[in-house]
């Protein structure tokens, strides 16, 4: 395996870690981190999101 397709490899899985750990509500995008509780109402005070929405799985 080449650098540069390691690379490809690594940055593929934390593109995927980042869009499992943001909000998926488009009026959001804040990370996990940002929601009460991981799960509630977004932290930021100009945010209408009320409840963490997760990336449905594709497979």
């Amino acid at each position: 395996m080449s650098k540069e397709e390691a690379n490809k490899i690594a940055a593929a899985i934390v593109k995927k870690e980042i869009e499992k750990n943001t909000c998926q509500n488009i009026t959001c995008r804040h990370l996990k981190s940002k929601h009460i509780a991981h799960l509630k109402q977004c932290l930021v005070d100009t945010c209408p999101c009320s409840k963490f929405v997760k990336k449905e799985k594709s497979d």
